[in-house]
């Protein structure tokens, strides 16, 4: 017994051994405690229809017969919903890019214009930072041989997060960029979220345009849907591309997809000069975005920072793409053919246009870059989270690629 006792007491006394059981505890302890967390946090945001299950099992008083069958609905429902999403069996159906049965045109249409001065002024306040919002917070700052890109952020009372993007481009023209960023029909070929596009209605007078975009989504997500208006307006080489969330009485909303109300996507395409030092040969956007995610802010921070670089870098191939095919003389989409009607900035109106970049750099440049993030923790639950059935907002593509890469990482190290 001495001796037994003693060879047991030598072995749990080795530290190898010690740290692996530890290891192997605090691992299943954090796992247990993320699954705990994540079914709570999952139940708290259950779809509607896991709710109504949970209702009618509330009836059977409770028994161990309705538990069972309350699990086997939900199951089945679940299975349900995967088949939805594979097969999306109205979505063939659908109209082919950039037409519509019934697209509404008039030569009056400057009457009802969901797009007017007001946001181009607005448009035009931003670029020179007097429209009275919260300073910008430096995001990311990278490049490649023919592209560099800068991005901001800023927090909003009023409004979901604010993005900044300053996107340079070489060797590209402003007119090629202003119709690239309008053809939706080439869209499908950069633009891997895109399930459809149509036009609801245009003003071949002013270029204006009313579209209906269908995004894709995860399986545990709806896919989202926008009402989107749009035009531009031009002065001399530089173009002011304003887009927007709006109603539509042609379109009427649905369960599926799930529609955006909150949506704004307005930018400047301007000649700038290149980086390399080629003359004015690149093209300059300067981007100003925001939408209702319906999550939380600063989960959504998180994803769009860890994201965002990820998406940038598709608009690159795409629009080196888009060149080579105007290259070729193929025939122009309806879209990018409304694109280069514009409405002419008048003098008067155009009051300060030039956006003072070096100054404005020089203030970035003295802020202070923040150390750290305490709510990089989230990110797990958010995702884990995220899979049980956040069905209550629109995800957006930064977020939902950014927690995948942070996802990825903390399987890594685990």
């Amino acid at each position: 017994m001495g001796q037994s006792g003693d060879a047991i007491h030598s072995v749990l006394r080795k530290p190898t051994v010690i740290e692996l059981l530890l290891g192997i505890f605090i691992r299943v302890l954090l796992l247990c405690l993320s699954v705990a967390v994540g079914l709570i946090i999952g139940w708290a945001w259950r779809p509607s229809w896991v709710a109504s299950i949970a209702e009618q099992s509330r009836a059977n008083n409770g028994s161990r017969s309705s538990a069972l069958g309350w699990v086997q609905r939900v199951l089945g429902r679940v299975c349900e919903k995967a088949n939805v999403y594979w097969r999306r069996p109205g979505l063939e159906h659908q109209e082919p890019f950039g037409t519509s049965s019934d697209i509404g045109t008039s030569e009056k249409c400057e009457d009802k214009l969901a797009i007017t001065e007001e946001d181009l002024r607005a448009l035009m306040s931003m670029l020179e930072e007097e429209d009275g919002g919260a300073l910008w917070q430096p995001m990311m700052d990278k490049s490649t041989q023919s592209m560099s890109c800068q991005a901001w952020r800023r927090d909003s009372q009023e409004r979901p997060t604010e993005y900044r993007q300053r996107t340079v481009f070489e060797n590209v023209t402003p007119q090629l960029t202003r119709d690239f960023f309008w053809d939706d029909e080439f869209r499908m070929e950069w633009d891997d979220m895109l399930r459809s596009a149509r036009t609801l209605e245009e003003c071949p007078r002013t270029g204006f345009m009313v579209v209906q975009w269908v995004r894709k989504f995860p399986f545990f997500c709806k896919d989202r849907e926008y009402i989107i208006a749009r035009r531009i307006w031009q002065h001399r080489n530089s173009f002011y591309c304003i887009t927007k969330g709006v109603d539509h009485p042609s379109v009427h909303r649905k369960g599926t997809p799930r529609r955006v109300d909150t949506f704004y996507s307005s930018f400047r395409i301007r000649q700038v000069e290149s980086l390399k030092g080629n003359g004015l040969t690149a093209s300059e956007v300067m981007l100003f975005h925001y939408e209702d995610m319906g999550i939380q802010k600063d989960i959504a921070k998180l994803g769009v920072r860890q994201g965002m670089w990820g998406y940038v870098t598709k608009l690159e191939p795409g629009i080196r793409k888009y060149m080579e095919v105007r290259k070729s003389k193929q025939q122009l989409s309806k879209s990018a053919l409304m694109a280069q009607i514009t409405t002419q900035i008048p003098d008067p109106i155009f009051v300060k246009v030039g956006c003072n970049w070096d100054e404005n750099e020089a203030k970035i440049s003295e802020q202070k870059k923040r150390s750290g993030d305490p709510l990089k923790w989230v990110v797990l639950i958010g995702a884990v989270a995220l899979a049980c059935g956040v069905e209550k907002g629109g995800v957006g593509k930064f977020f939902l690629v950014g927690i995948a890469r942070r996802f990825g990482k903390i399987g890594k190290r685990l």
